[in-house]
């Protein structure tokens, strides 16, 4: 519970110091333009903020750019249209017969997700709706989760890989963010 005021609380008075992290900054000129280059149709942006409530602008040509927090009052900076107020775990349950093209799960691994028993459903609901060969983005924190890659779920259902020119896994010198990219394989 701690934890969680914690988090709301750094959530509420830092969101606008993240837009200047170089792991954030590395997001907006990096990943996003290279994800928008592979011209998605469906997008799904896991983990919502203030600072991420512009991150549709590189998908407007997207059939479907979705978003989804479990946190209600986050919804404010989600999809006008297409937000979801719901637990990543279960997001299979919010998408009968669609599939993804790109999921990005930022900063949801150990902000919120914390369990490896979590992180192992919500990479296997996530498989169950991306396409084979659609992207996964995971952006973790070495101190707050241990490596995505140890992880069963992405031994199981993806391939670590560089996609374009942003490469399958980027660290930063004065952060302890760290970006994966995976791509889908075997099905859930």
């Amino acid at each position: 519970m701690l934890k969680r005021i914690k988090d709301v609380l750094w959530q509420f008075f830092f969101s606008d110091s993240v837009c200047k992290l170089p792991d954030r900054q590395y997001m907006e000129t990096v990943i996003l333009p290279g994800l928008s280059v592979m011209s998605p149709s469906n997008v799904l942006f896991v983990g919502v903020a203030k600072y991420t409530a512009h991150y549709a602008q590189w998908f407007q040509n997207a059939t479907w750019y979705r978003t989804i927090d479990l946190r209600r009052e986050m919804a404010r900076y989600g999809s006008k249209n297409n937000h979801i107020i719901g637990d990543i775990v279960r997001v299979n349950e919010h998408f009968h017969g669609i599939l993804f093209d790109v999921v990005i799960l930022n900063g949801v691994f150990g902000w919120g997700l914390d369990k490896v028993e979590d992180q192992e459903k919500a990479l296997k609901a996530i498989r169950q709706i991306l396409k084979t060969g659609g992207v996964l983005l995971i952006g973790w924190n070495v101190d707050r989760v241990k490596d995505p890659l140890a992880l069963e779920g992405i031994k199981q259902y993806f391939r670590h890989s560089s996609i374009g020119s942003i490469p399958a896994r980027k660290v930063f010198q004065d952060s302890t963010h760290v970006y994966d990219l995976f791509v889908a394989g075997n099905q859930a």
